[in-house]
């Protein structure tokens, strides 16, 4: 919960603080992140799971 309070609050603070173009870099920048992340980590994580069985 407090991971996606934190989230929140970095996207509404960085709405207020820049243009629209760099927010939606950012935005954009973010989300690309957040996205190789679940693949990474299901790449990894897939594997042990084959091994545990």
């Amino acid at each position: 919960m407090k991971f996606i309070n934190f989230f929140s609050h970095i996207i509404k603070s960085v709405y207020k603080n820049t243009s629209k173009i760099q927010f939606i870099l950012i935005l954009f920048l973010l989300f690309a992140n957040l996205i190789i992340g679940i693949i990474t980590f299901i790449k990894v994580v897939l594997p042990f799971t084959y091994v545990a069985i």
